[in-house]
């Protein structure tokens, strides 16, 4: 009966042992949101179109990727996504209105610092000079959207095309 019971605890032990190791070996996971159906490009994106899954922390797939459905519902995506797909932050956007008729877009480049405070929505006016250095105010536009790639800002601005020419 002891050696039974000295057996007993031993298997025991080592079983403990090897449960503990195995679970210390498991990797750290990471939720992600995947599409739970067909999502093409240009639809704005609802809460049944989402699921989650848990993937391994350490995978390059986790980089990028939306982790939470609040992340992503109410955005617009700009590239489709199959059943089943991770959900990447940049395969998202913002919902876009269409130009009003009439209008059309400009780029220009500035400084950052020039641009700090500049946000989408806002409105900004510029002022360009014309061949004989006189100032012309052109009022009105749209602030469409600001990239930034260290050194300079880029504005994309929504105008009347009859102020731009």
């Amino acid at each position: 009966m002891k050696k039974t019971i000295k057996i007993a605890m031993i298997a025991s032990v080592v079983f403990a042992l090897t449960a503990f190791l195995f679970l210390q070996g498991q990797e750290a996971t990471r939720q992600v949101v995947v599409a739970r159906q067909d999502i093409p490009m240009g639809t704005i994106i609802s809460t049944g179109m989402l699921g989650t899954e848990q993937i391994p922390a350490s995978s390059t797939l986790a980089v990028g990727m939306a982790s939470t459905k609040g992340e992503v519902v109410g955005m617009v995506t700009t590239m489709g996504r199959a059943t089943g797909d991770l959900i990447p932050l940049e395969s998202v956007g913002r919902e876009r209105k269409r130009l009003q008729e009439g209008n059309g877009l400009i780029t220009i480049s500035l400084p950052v610092p020039e641009t700090a405070k500049i946000t989408d929505g806002d409105i900004v006016d510029i002022i360009v000079f014309d061949r004989t250095g006189e100032p012309l105010l052109l009022e009105g536009f749209v602030v469409v959207s600001v990239t930034t790639d260290g050194r300079e800002a880029h504005l994309v601005l929504e105008a009347a095309t009859d102020s731009l020419l």
